[in-house]
């Protein structure tokens, strides 16, 4: 088969910018649909709410990773802050440094979105509030379906 050259470089490119314009489109619809769940900064930090000082505590477990499992403690405050730990087990721990940021609960208490100080894009986690813990979502802030979607569990302690 003969293939163009100037031409495959011309589809080629098309392909590329889609792509690309359609990843930022993701990353745009993401980043606003968190942004309704997420917190914001404000001079004083708001009084928290009930669902906060319901689900505010302790959340620990070890969530999968790519080549590795990731051991996860977050803590969640009351007043709307969070820490989070994590730590890579492979055949060494490797202690990711401590997240920090805000964090609310959705107006009925069924999820909560975690915003990291990070100014990097994405630093959005959602988490669905289950009986005794709460489930880490998909990148989109939707639960992640899969048969392995309970590995993904972090308990209250």
């Amino acid at each position: 088969m003969n293939i163009n050259k100037p031409m495959l470089l011309v589809w080629s490119s098309v392909f590329l910018v889609t792509f690309l314009s359609a990843c930022n489109k993701h990353e745009q619809r993401v980043a606003a649909d968190a942004k309704e769940a997420a917190p914001t900064e404000t001079a004083s930090a708001p009084a928290p709410t009930a669902n906060q000082i319901a689900i505010a505590g302790k959340y620990e477990g070890t969530l999968p990773g790519g080549d590795s499992s990731i051991k996860t403690i977050i803590q969640l405050n009351a007043d709307g802050t969070y820490t989070s730990n994590e730590t890579y087990v492979r055949e060494k721990e490797f202690k990711q440094p401590e997240v920090k940021g805000l964090w609310l609960a959705s107006k009925d208490g069924t999820n909560i979105a975690l915003k990291s100080d990070s100014a990097v894009p994405g630093n959005i986690v959602c988490f669905g509030v289950v009986a005794g813990g709460i489930v880490k979502y998909d990148t989109s802030c939707k639960p992640i379906a899969s048969e392995h979607a309970a590995m993904y569990t972090l308990k209250k302690s």
